[in-house]
């Protein structure tokens, strides 16, 4: 295109680019001209340096970049979060005997959830350390709880299924075992995660009333099932003992990909 135009009389080209000069960025602009009467071209050109107008440029677009990522990421959170609260409303509408106690329990439970997603707001939506997802559900009996461990950050995700299970614990204990007496005590420990990232975690209920086991499964069991299975990837056993509730969870630290298993071998186990 450029030799066809310059064997038109009087025609002239332009031409503009940007290049890097070290730190410096440079916008070249040049145009040629051909006259018909002398035969020759003439060319003009200018160098300007935009290296700032370049830096704010590029700023620009690093914040566009960032602020789309930012909000793919609160979409992903609040569908997940309307999952959660609409798991939560269809489990405490089945155990809940009239619509008093399902407001109360309902809202007791989407408290638990904003209390652990204001733990994860703290760190920037990272982690959330498991002594202080327990602690904030016990906090109003704090003289009364032993709460034991190495520092253990726990996903999004699984801090949220861990704060329902530390929530569902707590008030059942409250309403139920061991902190409905003075003399109880609530004793919680956890595990270094294994090789693999599998921790025990360990609830103990001493000093409260004798304990009887249910003749069927309640929401708070249902859901402390349902948590540990999903995002947490484990098991949980309650036992029903003489002398309180006992609570085992052994859950994942983190997301492994299927594993085969040899045949004979048996399932690691989180190390003390």
């Amino acid at each position: 295109m450029a030799k066809k135009s310059l064997r038109e009389p009087n025609s002239t080209v332009r031409r503009e680019t940007e290049i890097q000069v070290g730190p410096r960025w440079l916008s070249v602009r040049g145009r040629m001209v051909h006259h018909r009467r002398e035969h020759h071209i003439k060319m003009a050109g200018v160098l300007l340096d935009i290296t700032e107008g370049h830096k704010v440029r590029t700023a620009l677009e690093v914040s566009d970049q960032r602020q789309k990522l930012l909000l793919n990421e609160l979409n992903h959170r609040l569908k997940n979060n309307f999952a959660s609260i609409q798991s939560i409303a269809a489990l405490t509408a089945r155990g809940s005997p009239d619509l008093p106690t399902f407001i109360e329990t309902f809202q007791s439970r989407l408290l638990a959830l904003s209390n652990t997603q204001t733990l994860l707001t703290n760190t920037g939506w990272e982690s959330a350390d498991i002594a202080a997802i327990f602690q904030q559900e016990l906090h109003p009996y704090t003289e009364r709880a032993v709460i034991q461990g190495p520092t253990l950050l726990l996903d999004p995700k699984r801090a949220l299924s861990m704060g329902l299970i530390a929530h569902e614990l707590t008030t059942n204990a409250a309403k139920h075992g061991a902190l409905k007496q003075s003399e109880g005590s609530i004793h919680v420990r956890w595990t270094h995660p294994s090789p693999e990232g599998l921790v025990r975690l360990e609830w103990l209920e001493t000093g409260g009333p004798v304990v009887q086991p249910p003749k069927g499964k309640g929401f708070g069991s249902r859901l402390i099932q349902s948590s540990i299975e999903g995002p947490l990837g484990g098991t949980a056993q309650i036992d029903y003992l003489p002398t309180g509730l006992r609570v085992t969870l052994n859950f994942t630290t983190q997301d492994m990909p299927p594993a085969t298993t040899k045949k004979g071998a048996g399932k690691p186990t989180p190390r003390s």
